[in-house]
């Protein structure tokens, strides 16, 4: 606000700030204003009136009559320095929001395609169809149902399907996944995919076919006939009538037949493995078999290949047959035949009364013995066949009792050394003419 002083003034005037400021204005000759008052001179001048000028009035102000040296304040005047803008307080640094976990994606729902058209599937609780290697989540439990003639025709999905059939005839067609199929009582058709399959004919005279998975093939009771197919594939084998068929390259799997009866691999079957403890034979084929006996007494034949007989623990009989092989006996009174042309063999022995058996062709006289560290060898004149007996010298158990030619001779071998082995034959031998 701007006050006018009381006192002498010519041409002009006098006006000072609000105190605490002091200054005035002059216009005319002169003017002065009092107490911390400034003054002006000439047409004008200026005051020290902080921040800014204060402006002349349009004219001379009279006197109030109330005798006060200045006029009454005009209502809500507009200050003469404007009040300094307050600073804004500091603002702390919003923090950042939390991100919100990411919701999970929601599971695919089945198109109807992986259904494979079945509307009364039922989730299997995820059990594990493992025995080929793949387990695929979520999988369905099938129940088929017969059609008007009696018959099921049921299609799996491509998830892991546990399907059951009917006591009729079912034909099933498991999908592509590692599927378990029970086909029931009837003559059932049941067929897997290439991603290892279990299948159980159970009654009735099945076919079972397992694709290029590793597949477990059960025909159960009846003849059925089993096909697995490429992939290392095991076969149950129950019944006579069974037939275990294995097309294809050779190299495309490692094929297992497991037995309870008195059994003879097929064509591209590997191996033999007799179930149970009767008393039971198994042969082997062109390949290279292994064939394990069982806890009865076995007869075990390797034909031609490299193969491996393993006696288990009855009386067995091994014959490995042409080719390089490895006997293994076991705790029973095991009998070893190496025949003329057969080759190398190996033989294990392990405890009871053992006999090796020459055939046709193969005198006493013929018989070199030779020790090669714990083992004994033995070789023949004029033949490239030979045999190596593991560990005869490292104990008796693994010693060979008795040694039978085919011209009815037998000579006992029990508890002597390699370098008397011979002598003793030699010397208990009559005249042969071989």
């Amino acid at each position: 606000m701007t006050y006018y002083s009381k006192g002498f003034v010519s041409g002009g005037y006098a006006a000072y700030c609000k105190p605490p400021f002091g200054g005035g204005y002059g216009h005319g000759s002169h003017g002065w204003g009092g107490g911390k008052h400034g003054w002006g001179h000439g047409k004008g001048g200026w005051g020290d009136c902080f921040p800014k000028y204060i402006p002349c009035p349009p004219k001379f102000q009279p006197w109030p009559k109330d005798d006060a040296w200045c006029p009454k304040p005009k209502p809500n005047p507009e200050p003469w320095c404007p009040k300094p803008e307050p600073k804004p307080e500091p603002q702390p640094n919003p923090k950042p929001e939390p991100k919100p976990d990411p919701k999970p994606e929601p599971k695919p729902e089945l198109k109807p395609d992986d259904k494979g058209g079945c509307d009364d599937c039922i989730d299997d609780g995820n059990q594990n169809n493992s025995f080929g290697g793949i387990d695929k989540n979520p999988g369905n439990i099938i129940h088929a149902v017969p059609g008007e003639d009696g018959k099921s025709r049921t299609d799996g999905t491509a998830k892991k399907d546990t399907i059951y059939g009917t006591p009729n005839e079912d034909i099933i067609n498991g999908g592509a996944g590692a599927d378990v199929i029970y086909g029931g009582e009837g003559n059932d058709t049941l067929k897997g995919d290439d991603n290892g399959d279990t299948i159980y004919g159970q009654g009735g005279k099945d076919y079972l076919q397992g694709g290029n998975g590793n597949d477990y093939l059960n025909g159960g009771t009846g003849a059925d006939i089993m096909l697995g197919g490429d992939g290392n594939d095991i076969y149950y084998v129950d019944d006579k009538g069974d037939e275990v068929r294995e097309f294809g390259n050779l190299n495309a799997g490692h094929d297992t037949v497991l037995s309870e009866i008195s059994y003879t691999l097929t064509d591209n079957v590997e191996d033999l493995i007799l179930m149970g403890y009767s008393n039971l034979d198994g042969t082997g084929n062109s390949l290279n078999n292994t064939i394990n006996g069982n806890g009865g007494d076995n007869k075990l034949y390797g034909l031609a290949g490299d193969d491996c007989l393993v006696g288990k623990d009855g009386n067995d009989y091994l014959d490995g047959g042409i080719g390089n092989d490895v006997l293994i006996g076991g705790a029973g009174d095991d009998t070893y035949f190496f025949g003329q042309g057969y080759g190398y063999d190996i033989i294990e022995d392990n405890g009871g009364c053992d006999t090796l058996v020459f055939g046709e062709g193969i005198c006493a006289s013929d018989v070199i013995l030779t020790k090669e560290g714990d083992d004994l060898s033995i070789t023949f004149c004029n033949s490239s066949d030979s045999i190596l007996v593991g560990d005869w010298f490292a104990g008796s158990n693994n010693q060979i009792e008795s040694f039978k030619f085919a011209d009815g001779s037998s000579y006992e071998v029990k508890g002597i050394g390699a370098s008397l082995a011979l002598d003793q034959i030699q010397d208990q031998a009559q005249v042969a003419v071989c």
